[in-house]
């Protein structure tokens, strides 16, 4: 699945925050590590994703979940 970003949010813990290409925010789960697909996804509220002191995960963190830049 290609995206735009992924990050870490701490307002939601034991969840990865992505941005689609289309712009939308949204979290999965991230036990297992497993490929991530469009049902796993829940939406997100732009500014709780954002805020917060969110940053993004580092590269190796996308094929994990089968997930492309």
């Amino acid at each position: 699945m290609k995206i735009r970003s992924l990050y870490e949010a701490p307002t939601f813990p034991w969840h990865f925050v992505l941005e689609t290409v289309d712009g939308r925010l949204m979290k999965f789960f991230i036990n297992p590590a497993r490929k991530i697909t469009e049902e796993d996804l829940s939406p997100v509220p732009g500014y709780q994703a954002r805020g917060n002191n969110s940053r993004e995960v580092e590269d190796y963190v996308y094929s994990m979940y089968g997930l492309e830049k």
